[in-house]
């Protein structure tokens, strides 16, 4: 490798060429069919999102209209869900996001996306492990809750979660052995879990038009006030399994499992204020404050009215009690729950026919995790009025609402299903990124050994469970999910911009290959393409394009994202439609130039403009997240660039070819030609 900065340069924005056997040879074990890739994509979305979110979005943000919030994120999800189908259908190897940008945008960035990947799949593993415990918890009387509080010290940190989850761990470990063993039979169980779930989903969506009133969608703001208040009137609390702690876990056991004590809200206090090292005094104050934050229902209707002229909770009633923008809210927290069926694409090389399976599976997982969301929404804000919703258990309330008691037993069962599936599709992509970065090199290559005997990646899988197992069990991750969110929208803006650079690009195989004698850009090839068939001057106009869109993008998504700041005064609106202007005039400047006729089995269509959308949408959710997220993200992007800086750069597979292709030059023999262009090709 060349010295000084313009050697390192060049490592980094190097590109990973495939040969046509290296795109079907693998080490791994093709076993995966259509039904298993799509019941893995499935059970990766159809999660937590479906008993919880549902009721969460469709009381506190969208009424009603969370039907519409959901149709919205799957329209945006369907187009990264495309993109993706297209690579998948160009390059069938392991790796997802991080093997595509390898592909287009080289090295560093594919490092980029993939380190980021790794991040949002251990830590999505880790959540969903916490919510698979709490659920369970729930449904045993919060027995787990009691017997850790009772053997475990309290861990007195704001960063760390009150007291170790044992549990949530101990699933991890075990989910991780059963991967160990085989791609067989973790498809296996995800099949049968996927298809309980669906089967729960499938009758709460027909009990619930059953038991539906069109009544709970035409409320007047009257009715709402009137229900509210005879609702906060008669709502009994429960014990919530979290509020056990070792000052009345006694009580609890005294009481079996009925009470806490004479002083609930005290001791949960008092409980807190040890954990937090605060003044016993401060901490009941302030929580205090914060469990009446949360029962959002006023106790007056003066309150309420106030509320509803600010547009806030419980909303005027109607399909819209919150407004449109009340849509756009919970549509950016809908998207989430369509994260998960790029765990398909990472299956390429355990896939059988990679090439038609995987972008098939991507659009059928889609489309059914769509039917579903939609179909339980619309029966939940048709049983129980919207702002009735019970935001953390909406699905067993709402049939209590509707007297079908029994009916919340089998939600229970099919939530354990859907949580169990979360976790095997947040855990099944994990090892692979991991295997595929440390098989090119980027990473350690101790890391992509393959089980001989059941051809998985069996340390990537330990290192990665072992992790999300010490994560789940130790930290408090409220504010690390968000990294689940960064990293995959990353990746999906990334796979989106590499759909449009490889497809304006010449394939030797399929296209004129047209010389061309000034290499120079000028204005007139923004418009005017020199050829039929791609070439190297609209190679370059794309990828100037790609990156003057992204920054409009970002430029659209600040000024959007900061509205409560300018109010969208006149400068505010001249940079947002100039940068809207440009958005267009890039996509109609790519759209001019010539296409490669590489055949494929799936193409994006509307090529550049469902990319682009893509790459707004995922853009602007990236904006509106917190600035401390991003900060944490620095952190662990500087803990990977300081593993391949320091080892991956040297051991890198596309390395070693171009130090190969270096010492053929060096030794000058006469067949120096022939060797370079066969390492090239391999």
């Amino acid at each position: 490798m060349s010295g000084g900065i313009s050697g390192i340069f060049a490592s980094m924005t190097r590109t990973k060429q495939f040969s046509d056997e290296e795109k079907t040879e693998t080490k791994l074990n093709r076993t995966l069919g259509l039904l298993d890739l799509t019941g893995i994509g499935v059970g990766s979305t159809l999660g937590a999102g479906v008993y919880v979110l549902s009721g969460e979005v469709g009381r506190e943000s969208s009424g009603p209209a969370v039907i519409l919030a959901f149709a919205i994120a799957a329209f945006s999800s369907i187009l990264s869900g495309m993109c993706y189908a297209e690579f998948g259908a160009r390059v069938p190897k392991a790796g997802s996001g991080y093997i595509y940008s390898y592909v287009t945008m080289g090295e560093f960035c594919a490092l980029t996306i993939g380190w980021n990947l790794v991040l949002s799949y251990v830590v999505g593993t880790s959540s969903v492990a916490k919510a698979w415990s709490s659920n369970l918890d729930a449904m045993i009387g919060c027995k787990i809750r009691a017997w850790t509080v009772s053997h475990f010290p309290s861990m007195s940190s704001q960063y760390l979660e009150q007291y170790p989850d044992v549990f949530a761990a101990l699933i991890i470990v075990i989910l991780a052995v059963l991967m160990c063993y085989g791609v067989q039979e973790v498809a296996l169980v995800n099949k049968i879990f996927t298809f309980v779930n669906i089967g729960v989903i499938v009758f709460v969506s027909i009990a619930g038009m059953v038991k539906a009133d069109l009544a709970n969608w035409r409320l007047t703001p009257d009715e709402v006030i009137s229900m509210s208040l005879e609702y906060a009137n008669s709502n009994m609390t429960s014990i919530q399994c979290k509020d056990i702690t070792h000052l009345n876990v006694e009580y609890f056991y005294n009481s079996s499992g009925t009470s806490l004590g004479p002083n609930q809200a005290d001791l949960a206090a008092e409980s807190m204020a040890d954990d937090m090292n605060k003044t016993v005094s401060t901490s009941v104050t302030e929580m205090a404050a914060a469990m009446a934050e949360e029962d959002t229902t006023p106790a007056d209707e003066k309150s309420l009215r106030e509320a509803q002229e600010k547009g806030e909770y419980p909303g005027t009633g109607g399909f819209l009690p919150y407004g449109f923008s009340g849509v756009i809210a919970g549509t950016a927290t809908c998207f989430y729950a369509f994260v998960g069926f790029d765990a398909i694409a990472t299956t390429g090389e355990e896939a059988i026919n990679p090439q038609k399976n995987i972008p098939i599976s991507i659009v059928l997982s889609l489309i059914v995790c769509c039917v579903a969301y939609l179909g339980i929404s619309a029966a939940l804000t048709l049983m129980v009025p919207y702002f009735l919703l019970d935001s953390q258990a909406p699905l067993p309330a709402a049939f209590n609402y509707v007297g079908i008691t029994w009916a919340s037993y089998l939600v229970g069962i099919g939530a354990t299903c859907a949580l169990t599936t979360s976790l095997l599709g947040a855990m099944f992509p994990m090892p692979r990124v991991i295997y595929a970065m440390a098989e090119d090199g980027i990473l350690y290559r101790k890391l992509a050994e393959v089980h001989e005997k059941t051809k998985t990646p069996i340390i990537a899988t330990v290192v990665s469970g072992s992790l999300a197992a010490f994560l789940a069990m130790i930290f408090d991750l409220k504010e690390l999910v968000d990294f689940m969110s960064i990293g995959t929208l990353m990746a999906y803006t990334l796979v989106a911009a590499s759909v449009m650079i490889l497809r304006y690009r010449n394939n030797p195989d399929y296209d004129t290959q047209t010389e061309i004698d000034d290499m120079n850009v000028t204005f007139s090839d923004f418009y005017k393409p020199r050829s039929k068939s791609p070439n190297a001057i609209s190679t370059k106009v794309v990828g100037i394009n790609s990156a003057i869109l992204t920054v409009a993008c970002i430029v659209f998504s600040a000024v959007g994202v900061t509205e409560e700041q300018h109010g969208f005064n006149s400068i505010a609106w001249t940079i947002w439609a100039f940068s809207a202007f440009t958005i267009l005039v890039v996509c109609l400047s790519i759209r001019a130039q010539p296409e490669s006729c590489s055949p494929l089995d799936f193409k994006v269509p509307m090529i550049p403009f469902v990319p682009a959308v893509n790459i707004l949408v995922n853009v602007y959710l990236m904006v509106a997240l917190p600035g401390t997220i991003w900060v944490k993200l620095i952190v662990w992007l500087a803990i990977g660039y300081f593993i391949y800086f320091s080892y991956g750069i040297k051991h890198s597979s596309e390395n070693e070819k171009y130090q190969s292709i270096n010492r053929t030059e060096m030794n000058g023999n006469e067949n120096g030609n022939s060797k370079k262009d066969e390492i090239l090709k391999n």
